[in-house]
Formats: structure tokens, C-alpha cells, sequence
């Protein structure tokens, strides 16, 4: 197994709650990700800690030869811990690859640093795809928020 980390952060000229609160609401995600095309809920509940957790379906379409599609459905959990400005997504997928989000929000002046740490347990041999993978698809996501929520 490889171990895969890194961080990402963008300004947003939008207030904290505006961005924590688009981020936490599933139905806000398809198209923030290149490939999510939409979500679905799986169930709701609270952690140990009183935290809303979300556990959900994540569906990406992918097109084999530009042509034929699949919908891959990924299972993920959402932590939302609204006193430290925090979003957990914690994502199993195939072939045994794990992967953690923390998101967190923070005011600044102008609206809003909103700063990603992945990390993520890859087997080696699909390792340098899942970093690459990830990595443009976490540029996109963050870039697709700041879009959105500047243009209100």
C-alpha cells in the first residue's frame, strides 16, 4: 500500500456558511467533480460526537471508448462539524483504495479560504493513477466551488 497526501486551498469571495453550507448539502455535489453526475442518500445519523453524518452514493459515469457509458456508484460518508468549519469525506472504493477529505473553511478578508487535505491508502500498482486522478480532480472541485458561488 502507498500512502497519498497532499493539500489544496482557493479563495472565495463568499461568506464561510455560504461555502461550508453548499458543500454540505449532497444534492450540490454532481458536477463539482469532473465525473459525479449525482448522488444518492443512503441514510443519516449522528456520530458519537453529535456530528451529522451523511452516508451516500457518489455516482460517476464514465464513457469506455467515448461512447459506452457505466455509472460507477461510490460510497462515501460526510462528517459535518460546523464548530471547527470542518467537512469529513471518507470514501472506500475498488480496488481497496481509501480515501479522507477534511475540508475546512475559514473567513478571511474578501470571503473565504477554503482549504482541502486529502489523504489516501492506494494499492501500489494503481497508485500513480489514483494520485494523478485525484489531484486533478480536487483542482477541479475547488475551482467548480469558487465558480458557483461567486457567481451566486
Amino acid at each position: 500500500m502507498r500512502k497519498i497526501s497532499f493539500q489544496k486551498t482557493i479563495q472565495i469571495k463568499a461568506e464561510a456558511t455560504a461555502v461550508y453550507n453548499h458543500l454540505a448539502n449532497i444534492a450540490n455535489h454532481p458536477g463539482l467533480q469532473p465525473l459525479v453526475v449525482e448522488t444518492q442518500e443512503i441514510a443519516r445519523g449522528v456520530d458519537a460526537d453529535g456530528h451529522v453524518t451523511i452516508d451516500f452514493y457518489s455516482v460517476e459515469l464514465f464513457r469506455f471508448l467515448g461512447i459506452l457509458p457505466y455509472r460507477n456508484k461510490i460510497r462515501v460518508q460526510m462528517t459535518q462539524v460546523p464548530e471547527k468549519n470542518l467537512i469529513i469525506h471518507e470514501v472506500d472504493s475498488f480496488p481497496n483504495i481509501r480515501l479522507v477529505s477534511r475540508t475546512l473553511f475559514e473567513d478571511v478578508a474578501g470571503g473565504t479560504a477554503v482549504t482541502e487535505t486529502i489523504d489516501i491508502d492506494s494499492p501500489n500498482w494503481v497508485a500513480n493513477f489514483v494520485a494523478k486522478t485525484a489531484d486533478s480532480a480536487h483542482d477541479v472541485l475547488l475551482q467548480n466551488l469558487k465558480t458557483r458561488l461567486e457567481a451566486g
